[in-house]
């Protein structure tokens, strides 16, 4: 079904959370991927020790490679993809339960879409979910007009089917421009394109701690009966945040 890349470069507590959190919570069959690029800290020994359990994990493999070559990497991680749907995440987001089975919906409605989806940022008190630019909004393939506050666009996730990455073409960002700038790079090879790039407002990513996000979190904004330690939190958003069967609400970005 997704063949699921992961970025890492050091931070290795980062991608075990990450890697931990995908066995836990991906409901569909999935192929993954983990492209390090020239890490010197932990993470290629422990990438070679890591046991995950999902009965819908097909394949588990990582490429390491000499050099920080940045985005770039991603093309590797996708000339190896066994399956029709390619997702790219960074190492430092927790995907929440149903994603896949979100996404596998979602592709089919919207199958020439490259999709992206919005990161969330906790701290002790609060949960800030930042609200991207748009032109307009579909639920479950009815499209209406709205406006909403604008904001970057987030490389965090990055999805789209194999003929959308082939029609776009691969990462061409040089190494020294960043991931951010790699990801921003590419939304603006798509749009040359005209493929057409809309979030998934139900795929909400939860940032690890400590981690630098794409947005500088808002004061203030919070989920009704969300509490405030973060372990509850966690078993909250996994638990019961399900999207499994949530409607396929797209925004399209500006």
């Amino acid at each position: 079904m997704i063949s699921l890349v992961v970025l890492t470069h050091n931070r290795w507590g980062y991608t075990k959370q990450c890697l931990t959190r995908i066995s836990e919570v991906t409901d569909r069959d999935f192929q993954l991927i983990v492209l390090d690029s020239a890490s010197v800290d932990e993470t290629r020994d422990e990438l070679k020790r890591i046991k995950l359990s999902n009965d819908h994990l097909v394949d588990f493999k990582f490429i390491f490679f000499r050099d920080n070559i940045g985005c770039r990497a991603i093309n590797a991680g996708f000339a190896t993809a066994m399956f029709d749907i390619l997702l790219k995440i960074d190492n430092d987001v927790l995907l929440p339960y149903g994603w896949a089975s979100y996404l596998v919906k979602a592709s089919s409605l919207f199958p020439d879409v490259m999709f992206g989806a919005n990161p969330v940022f906790i701290t002790e008190k609060t949960v800030q979910f930042p609200n991207p630019g748009c032109i307009s909004h579909s639920i479950d393939g009815v499209v209406f007009d709205e406006i909403v506050t604008n904001q970057n666009i987030s490389g965090t996730f990055m999805a789209m089917k194999r003929d959308v990455y082939e029609r776009i073409g691969k990462y061409r960002a040089p190494a020294n421009s960043g991931y951010g700038g790699g990801d921003s790079l590419y939304c603006t090879l798509a749009n040359e394109q005209n493929v057409t790039y809309g979030y998934l407002r139900a795929i909400q990513l939860e940032m690890i701690p400590g981690s630098t996000g794409p947005f500088t979190p808002e004061e203030g904004r919070t989920i009704p009966h969300v509490v405030e330690k973060r372990a509850e939190l966690v078993k909250w958003h996994t638990a019961t945040c399900s999207i499994t069967d949530a409607p396929i609400e797209l925004i399209i970005q500006k």
